[in-house]
């Protein structure tokens, strides 16, 4: 039973969530009047994340926009 999700999950489904589903991601936590008031950052694809990330090769960076330009069906 694990197996078929993980391979899901490292195929067709990975590739929808890693490529075209944006997230938000946790900046920081503030306390109001003893309250916790949670602050996001900009929704954005976990791509993007690695995109924009100073410690990815330019070679990693190259290979996954092919990677996601390869899952994109053509018309």
């Amino acid at each position: 039973m694990v197996e078929p999700i993980n391979a899901l999950v490292k195929g067709a489904y990975g590739q929808l969530l890693n490529y075209f589903h944006a997230s938000l991601k946790l900046e920081r936590k503030e306390r109001k009047a003893g309250r916790i008031k949670r602050v996001y950052g900009q929704p954005k694809q976990p791509l993007a994340r690695v995109l924009a990330s100073a410690e990815v090769t330019s070679q990693i960076k190259r290979r996954l926009e092919r990677e996601k330009a390869a899952s994109i069906p053509s018309h």
